[in-house]
């Protein structure tokens, strides 16, 4: 295919990765989520009839729900118009074994450990009920990170089925050549019977002699022959190869290669086990594959369709005895990978001496943080990643240097970004691709500078250099970890001692009183993971804090830490005004403690804020009145004194308030400027991304991808698979859920799989298991409302279910309930929709628990949205729609859907209706209430006369509910519009 060409109107074909009798593989941009992919194409004349093209799409759907570290990720499937199909994979930067055996780059024990950590992966793909038949060493890729992943899952059953008519054909043709794939085929296999599990044993056994020797068990100079060999032969003997492997090893694969299926051993996972005994007892202690990278950095993904008549080596690898294994390990045998990243700015210098830098930061001394020069294979775009990481790095330095913002030089500095929003405030600025050499050549006008390179893949590998303004470093590190803030923080360490002879004490003891280094840098770091919304991480941080060394944070950190860990709460602290960072802090803890005071000590530290001459201070004390006012509900307020904030400084580094984050929440639109601005200087927190792109086009979920790379778990995990399944990419929502672990997705995937009956019994189910404690009251609740929306779908009483959470969750005291906004809608829809008796109680506490400030916040809709759903369980759909006109907002009708679109269409509204309605409908959305929405905006449309619109919106609900496993009421309705005429 030519670049530039569209696949299913999404992947754009960039280039040619291979080619082969298979088919070929292509690398391809996906549009839609912004990554780089292979695009695997198989031609008609591989797959065959209709049917089986049509088997194989089914096949390779279900084989991409495997999730393991070992099987490379398929991301979608589909099928060609020309009767050909294609599959979209992980793009691979590696080689495969089989090249690896060829070039002689891995040491025997590296190989082995590839063939322990295949067999892992095949042992979890047997225990989901998938064999892969086709194992070979060309199957196998080893990443550029040293990851072994395999290849084609869920494509030999239907491509290859034993020696099937289109692969014997290709066999034949080529009497002269040696071919791979009928080498490693089990003799069950090349009979035609029916195989289980311990083909792919035979295989993978195959492909360890031949690692082990660089030769096959089998004798034969075609193609028949050799599978003759395998048929009534016996395989050649390990040691009669290789003289010095162990009798261990040639005992394993003795027993792997028999004949007889019963005789192999019980499963792949025990073939797995005797490998790494029988190789070298320290083999588990020695460095992995991944821990120490191999192979050069190249992009090949060929080999997944290396051509059937590639001839066969007749190389002999080395053949050390296993016991000299750890010796060749420990002596240099390994090739290590040698991945640029960034040209230049890869750490190649040796730092001199701590005991004699060349160069002493000063109190007033200046640090600048360029964008990390990043990779990432699944990100087309990666400066916005590279910027997150650099405005860390700089915001910890700050803390470190004292806590005042005008000491270092962030991304945004450097680029001489806008202080504060305004009109024109340019999108995604760390797109340019220069963006790196720009904020370099900035950051040398500060005295010092960081600089550095990101690595991405499943986790971060963070490289950090500090640099005299000279250009001398003066120190590096180096950080891996699963969070960008855990690798940023691991290769900060060594910078201390060079960044601690600069700390402005006399700063931090005005803002921060007392708090050591360490203190300042564990609140910022907690300030960053409660703005990803990690809970886990956040407990994690709060029970971690340095408490002895807070100085006048402590009473701010303790109480917040107590409400997020939802213990009870220390005592109201007194107001301490004996600096004004003390005043700060104690008049912010009041938010929590006492928050009928929340108004006056706003308007307090308003005045207080007007007065102060430095201007870090200044934003401190404005970010901290936004917050105040935000709690006492007045978002005007909170907005002017956010916006007040980010004009004195659009740096904080602080946890007791963030001017950004309050601005782009408050706002309730999507003033795409603000939300603009705030990912440019706030480019490590979430929030900004996702609304930021989505306000854009609703379709676009590479914002709600950032922000899944960002928070790694947690809400924005959940939200990033909502959203996948919103533009119906299930096999990646699919993933999304099983690396959560989250119910609620759960239950979605299985919604979206077309098993609603199911997914409601398990929603039931899961909603009565859930615990009732504030740590689960976001899942309850969203369980909660998926449980209503299946449960009218499907026209089954949910009645029980939705009385019990209430009981358990919402009435007692204090509440099971998490304190976001998430929830506070989330309890509002499900009073709303629960019998009158009970829902009228649920709606009354829930507005009770809002007046009182428990939901952390001021939102305007949710007042009105209280209001409505008091008139609606009245069946007063007039005074319901009055409540609800108003505040026809996103935020408001992603939770109450349904009613307001009922109570509009009763009060005589149908085109409020039709509005609140739309989204989904528009966007072919697909989730319980989203279906709904197909079936009353088709009554509605046939009510008015509009057939034409009324039979499109019928057509796509009957396509979606005719093969389900519990058919909902509303398809008979919908078959009946269809089968109207004008």
């Amino acid at each position: 295919m030519d670049v530039g060409t569209r696949i299913a109107d999404r992947y754009v074909v960039l280039g040619e990765l291979g080619a082969g009798g298979m088919g070929v593989v292509l690398r391809a941009r996906d549009e839609r989520l912004g990554r780089l992919v292979a695009v695997k194409i198989l031609p008609p004349s591989t797959i065959g009839d209709d049917a089986s093209r049509k088997r194989l799409v089914r096949e390779a759907r279900a084989a991409a729900a495997l999730d393991h570290q070992n099987i490379v990720h398929v991301y979608d499937v589909g099928e060609m118009q020309d009767g050909g199909a294609f599959l979209v994979m992980e793009l691979v930067r590696g080689q495969s074994l089989g090249e690896h055996l060829r070039s002689g780059t891995l040491t025997i024990n590296q190989r082995l450990r590839a063939v322990v950590d295949v067999a892992r992966a095949l042992q979890y793909a047997h225990e989901q009920g998938f064999l892969h038949r086709d194992i070979k060493p060309d199957n196998i890729m080893v990443k550029v990170d040293g990851r072994v992943v395999v290849l084609d899952f869920g494509l030999a059953k239907v491509v290859a089925p034993g020696l099937g008519t289109t692969v014997e054909a290709s066999l034949i043709s080529s009497k002269s050549a040696f071919v791979g794939t009928p080498a490693y085929v089990s003799p069950e296999q090349a009979r035609g019977d029916t195989l289980d599990a311990k083909t792919d044993q035979f295989s993978l056994a195959v492909s360890m002699f031949e690692l082990i020797t660089g030769e096959l068990p089998w004798e034969g100079g075609t193609p028949l022959e050799v599978i003759s060999h395998i048929l009534r032969g016996e395989p050649k003997k390990l040691r009669d190869v290789s003289a010095d492997a162990s009798a261990e090893l040639e005992a394993v694969l003795d027993r792997a290669l028999k004949k007889d299926v019963a005789a192999r051993f019980d499963s792949i996972g025990a073939f797995a086990d005797a490998v790494a005994a029988a190789a070298v007892p320290e083999i588990d202690a020695t460095p992995s594959l991944r821990e120490v990278g191999v192979g050069p950095s190249q992009s090949v993904h060929a080999a997944a369709i290396r051509t059937l008549s590639a001839p066969a080596t007749s190389q002999r690898v080395g053949s050390r005895s296993p016991r000299r294994f750890r010796a060749q390990l420990l002596g240099g045998g390994l090739v290590l990978a040698a991945t640029l990243i960034g040209g230049t700015y890869l750490l190649t210098r040796t730092p001199p001496p701590p005991s004699a830098p060349p160069f002493v930061l000063g109190t007033k001394s200046t640090v600048a943080c360029p964008v990390l020069a990043t990779t990432d294979p699944d990100q087309t775009e990666t400066g916005w990643l590279g910027a997150a990481a650099a405005t860390l790095v700089c915001e910890r330095v700050t803390m470190i240097l004292g806590g005042n913002p005008d000491r270092t030089r962030i991304p945004a500095d450097l680029l001489g970004l806008a202080h504060e929003p305004r009109e024109g405030f340019p999108i995604q600025p760390f797109d340019d691709k220069n963006v790196v050499e720009k904020t370099v050549t900035a950051a040398k006008n500060a005295d010092a500078y960081i600089d550095g390179t990101l690595a991405h893949t499943s986790d971060f590998h963070v490289k950090l250099a500090m640099h005299a303004k000279g250009g001398d470093v003066l120190a590096s590190g180096e950080g891996h970890g699963a969070s960008l803030l855990e690798s940023v923080r691991a290769a900060m360490t060594p910078l201390a001692v060079h960044l601690e002879p600069g700390v402005d004490t006399a700063y931090a003891n005005r803002w921060f009183g007392g708090a050591s280094s360490s203190a300042r840098l564990s609140t910022f770091d907690l300030h960053v993971l409660v703005l990803a919304e990690d809970e886990d991480n956040v407990v994690a941080a709060c029970k971690s804090l340095p408490r002895g060394e807070l100085g006048t944070l402590a009473p701010f950190a303790t109480t917040l830490c107590a409400e997020k860990l939802y213990e009870p709460l220390p005592p109201a602290p007194k107001l301490d005004m004996s600096s004004p960072g003390a005043a700060l802090t104690t008049a912010s803890t009041l938010r929590f403690t006492e928050p009928a005071t929340n108004g006056e000590r706003a308007g307090w530290l308003g005045e207080l804020a007007a007065r102060e001459q430095d201007l870090g201070g200044k934003a401190l004390l404005f970010a901290a009145e936004a917050e105040l006012e935000y709690k006492a509900l007045d978002n005007k307020a909170s907005a002017r004194s956010a916006r007040s904030s980010i004009q004195a400084s659009p740096r904080i580094a602080d946890i007791r308030g963030n001017a950004w984050h309050r601005q782009s929440f408050v706002s309730e639109v999507d003033n795409v400027a603000v939300l603009a601005a705030h990912a440019a200087w706030v480019p490590w927190e979430p929030y900004a991304w996702a609304n930021l792109l989505r306000a854009k086009d609703r379709r676009d979920t590479r914002g709600y991808q950032r922000s899944y790379i960002l928070a790694q778990r947690g809400y924005w995990a959940v939200e990033y698979g909502v959203r996948l399944l919103e533009i119906g990419d299930l096999v990646a929502a699919r993933g999304v859920a099983v690396t959560t672990h989250n119910a609620r997705l759960d239950v979605l995937v299985l919604h979206a799989e077309r098993h609603p009956g199911t997914a409601l019994t398990t929603a039931i189910a899961l909603l009565r298991a859930q615990e009732a404690k504030p740590m689960n009251g976001n899942t309850a609740t969203r369980l909660a409302a998926n449980v209503i929306d299946l449960g009218v779908l499907l026209g089954r009483p949910t009645d029980d279910a939705i009385a019990d959470y209430i009981e358990r969750f919402i009435i007692p005291e204090p509440p099971a309930l998490s304190h976001g906004v998430t929830t506070l809608f989330g309890t509002i829809a499900v009073c709303t929709q629960s019998k009158p008796a009970i829902g009228e109680r649920c709606i009354e506490r829930i507005s009770t628990l809002y007046e009182r400030g428990y939901f952390s916040g001021a939102i305007t809709s949710a007042k009105d949205g209280i209001e409505g759903s008091r008139h609606y369980l009245k069946n007063d759909f007039v005074g319901a729609a009055k409540a609800w006109r108003s505040s026809v907002s996103e935020l408001l009708a992603e939770s109450l859907r349904a009613p307001m679109a009922i109570a509009f269409e009763r009060a005589g509204e149908s085109s409020l209706a039709d509005h609140v309605e739309a989204q989904p409908v528009n966007n072919e959305t697909s989730s319980p209430d989203a279906e709904l929405c197909y079936v009353r905006t088709a009554l509605r449309a046939e009510k008015r006369g509009d057939l034409a619109t009324a039979q499109k919106l019928a057509h796509t609900f009957v396509d979606r509910w005719e093969a389900v496993d519990e058919r909902p009421p509303a398809l008979t309705e919908m078959k009946r519009i269809l089968a109207r005429t004008k």
